[in-house]
Parts: structure tokens; sequence; C-alpha cells
């Protein structure tokens, strides 16, 4: 009866032995592998072909200039990206147009531009898609508005301003009043014809300083007539 009872107690100890070797060699191999990781590098030469190797084995389509560094975590943050946007509209329109004003709302997403509408009104009329820096202006305006890099579309309100009240000025001085509207809708046509659809764009006669332009972008939300359902949160 005591040889038994000592067996199992020998039994018990080399069990808990076992246990306690399995573990400290667990705790060894995660510490291996943690300072493994801390110190290796990453080579981008060495992953591109196993990258493309994979890419072509199993999907039908070849993407290029993909950014492979995993210091950069790419983000879909809406305010972030909107900011990266409304700074480059501004950026756009003071390196073409002199004297541009920005009032730019990160926290929204939307910037108000303020200039002199004949500087406006000649950068976009000069613009030819074949030649000069002009076209790259446009290009580039709409490029901003259709979509950012999160894929957030902005559309584009812009206002004459004119030292009355337009109501009143369409009796007062109605050719003035037909005159910026044609202005207006030969921007839009030219703004049309480089890429920029009608539902991104609105002009307008507004009461202000005589001669100045406002020109506001802010994110597009697309109208929905249908009301949410009641069971729909």
């Amino acid at each position: 009866m005591r040889s038994r009872r000592r067996k199992i107690t020998q039994d018990e100890s080399r069990s808990l032995g076992s246990q306690i070797l399995g573990l400290t060699m667990f705790i060894m191999l995660l510490a291996f592998f943690i300072i493994l990781n801390s110190i290796s590098t990453f080579n981008q030469e060495k992953v591109m072909p196993l990258r493309e190797s994979l890419q072509m084995a199993f999907t039908s389509t070849l993407t290029s200039d993909v950014d492979m560094d995993p210091s950069i975590v790419s983000t879909t943050d809406k305010e972030t990206s909107e900011g990266k946007v409304t700074a480059r509209l501004e950026r756009l329109f003071s390196a073409n147009i002199a004297g541009v004003e920005a009032k730019a709302d990160d926290g929204s997403g939307t910037i108000m531009l303020r200039m002199k509408y004949d500087e406006f009104k000649s950068t976009v009329d000069t613009a030819d898609v074949s030649t000069s820096s002009k076209s790259d202006f446009m290009r580039t305006l709409v490029s901003l508005v259709r979509t950012d890099m999160s894929g957030f579309t902005y559309r584009m309100d812009v206002f004459v301003q004119v030292k009355g009240n337009p109501a009143h000025m369409q009796n007062r001085e109605p050719q003035k009043i037909s005159a910026i509207m044609s202005d207006l809708s030969g921007i839009a046509m030219r703004l049309g014809k480089t890429g920029l659809p009608d539902r991104l764009m609105s002009f307008g006669i507004e009461e202000g300083d005589e001669g100045m332009v406002e020109i506001l972008f802010r994110p597009h939300l697309p109208y929905n007539p249908r009301p949410p359902s009641e069971g729909s949160e």
C-alpha cells in the first residue's frame, strides 16, 4: 500500500515537472520571436517579387505603384482626408490666382476661397486642355472636386458678389445681371467639358463687395428622397 502511494506521488511530481518544463520552453520561444521581430528590417526589394508573383497567380488584374511601407498606415478618417483636400485646393488657387483669401473649417471639411472675380474668370477663360499650366489648373481642380483619396466627393458653389440686391438689380440693371450669368454659364460649360458633373457645381449672384467672388468647397451629400423606414436605426 505504501509503495503504491509512493508511485502515485512520483507520477504526479513527474507530470508537474514536465508541465513546468513545457511552459518554460514556450516562454523562451515566445521571447525569441519577440526579439526577432523587434530587430527585423523590411526589405522592399525582396518583398516586391513575391507580391507580384502572388498577384499574378491569384488575380486577373495587376496594380502598380503600391505603397508597401509598413510604417505608413492607411486611414479612412473623413476629417483627415478632407483636410488634405482643402489644403490642396487652397494651394492650387493661390498658385494660379493672386490675392486669394482662404477660410477653412477642418472639422466639417469645408473651405471658402475669396478672390477677384476678373482674376478667377480670366484663369478659367484662358484654360486650354492642350497647352499651358492653365490646363493643369482646370484638370487638378476637377480631380480634387470629384473625389479624394478616401473617395469622398466634393461640390463647388460659386457666388459672384455685386453691390446691391440681385433681385432688385434684375429690374434696374438687367444687362449687368445678364452679363454675369452669361459668364457663369461659360465657366460651368468649361468645367463640364473638363469632367466636372453638373450635380457637383452651382453658380449664383449675391450681395457683397463688387467685383469679388467666393467659392465654397464642401463635401457632397447626395439627396435621398426616400425617408428612412421606421424599423431602421
